[in-house]
């Protein structure tokens, strides 16, 4: 039997365990089985390694339904010999002295942290595979104001002579404008680019590397809609990525956006009774409606009488057209909100932020409606301020 030279590493970020997406205990439950299944793909595919880029758990002080989920599922990888790397994101950093989650877990032994600092410079963590030994440098996530501090940390950063990987929790300008480093910011030279934070599936060369987001394992936000949910299998060699596949989670509970006219509502919901039946989990409908939001009572009715228990939860918006202004019917489509939001507010920044609380107040009840949009303002303070609001 000859040498093997490669390493299967399979990387996951954004668990986010115990996150109650509107309230909705399914939706907490759906993050454990999406946790799960990615267990099993780890399992199936005889992964050398399991690498996290951050966030594991939603809050520093989880449910205790995430802990347990959490330990029953590390210890499955455990007893295959599979280890488990991971690093801090920002919602896995206290904001007080206490002890945070992940070190609990890896008191148990279930898996290791990257990114502990000697002299304010990073340690390498060896891991020994069954494929071979692998080396992670990781740092914690550093919020905004702190980009400098980064920069240092990441300049002390020399891959090793064995397979090396670079795990961050932060964002890259290549992918949003508030960004804490760029692409050609990364230290040369590394096997792999494990990075997180950004929920969406992105990937970038650096060199004959790959740096990749793997996104997050569910749709935790409605600007995440449409996005297929995955994890990524990397082969790695020395110094170079051979190969990414991304393997797309079956688990995911369906969400479906859906903007039609008033006068079109009983067809459309017809069409969609149609479509979920079919569904292996009952679906989260995002209704938009263009009509007089005086019918709003009407349109409750028409959908408790056609999705109640077809349905998960449906949010509702309406969107009002006057009719004294018929124009606007013909120009609605091609209406610009953020580029009004930029003009109006003078701060792109602002506006995408504006935006994104449009999409969410006015879906489904009052109560979980500002509990999202409460949740979205203070990740945007914090990420643009580096404190808690």
């Amino acid at each position: 039997m000859g040498i093997r030279n490669t390493l299967h590493l399979l990387h996951v970020s954004d668990t986010h365990l115990g996150y109650r997406q509107y309230g909705l205990y399914e939706r907490e439950r759906d993050l454990y089985e999406a946790f799960q299944e990615v267990i099993d793909i780890a399992i199936h595919e005889h992964v050398d390694a399991v690498m996290h880029s951050g966030d594991f758990f939603d809050t520093t002080r989880p449910p205790m339904w995430a802990l347990r989920h959490a330990i029953e599922a590390l210890t499955r990888l455990k007893e295959q010999g599979i280890p488990v790397i991971c690093i801090m994101g920002d919602h896995d950093i206290p904001k007080r002295r206490e002890l945070p989650p992940l070190y609990f877990l890896e008191e148990l032994g279930l898996l290791r942290i990257a990114g502990r600092l000697e002299h304010n410079k990073p340690l390498p963590l060896h891991v020994r595979a069954r494929g071979g030994s692998l080396v992670v440098y990781g740092i914690f996530n550093h919020r905004g104001v702190r980009k400098e501090a980064l920069r240092e940390k990441l300049a002390h950063i020399k891959p090793a002579d064995e397979t090396s990987i670079l795990a961050l929790h932060q964002t890259l300008r290549e992918v949003s404008p508030e960004y804490e480093i760029t692409l050609y910011g990364l230290p040369r030279g590394f096997a792999y680019y494990a990075l997180g934070h950004i929920h969406v599936h992105k990937e970038f060369h650096v060199g004959s590397a790959m740096a990749v987001y793997p996104g997050s394992i569910e749709v935790l936000r409605v600007d995440e809609l449409g996005e297929r949910k995955s994890v990524v299998l990397a082969e790695l060699g020395k110094k170079e990525t051979i190969n990414i596949q991304r393997i797309y989670l079956e688990s995911i509970r369906p969400q479906i956006l859906i903007s039609i006219d008033l006068e079109e509502l009983q067809e459309k919901i017809e069409e969609l009774q149609s479509k979920i039946v079919n569904y292996h989990k009952k679906p989260i409908i995002h209704l938009t409606v263009r009509g007089d939001p005086g019918k709003k009572r009407n349109v409750y009715s028409i959908l408790e009488k056609r999705l109640t228990n077809k349905v998960l939860s449906y949010r509702l918006s309406f969107i009002p057209v006057k009719e004294e202004y018929p124009e606007l019917h013909q120009i609605k489509h091609s209406i610009d909100i953020k580029e009004l939001l930029v003009n109006s507010l003078k701060d792109i920044d602002k506006a995408e932020l504006a935006l994104q609380l449009i999409q969410v107040l006015g879906y489904g009840s009052p109560t979980t409606s500002i509990e999202e949009a409460k949740r979205i303002t203070i990740d945007w303070f914090k990420k643009k301020h580096g404190v808690e609001p």
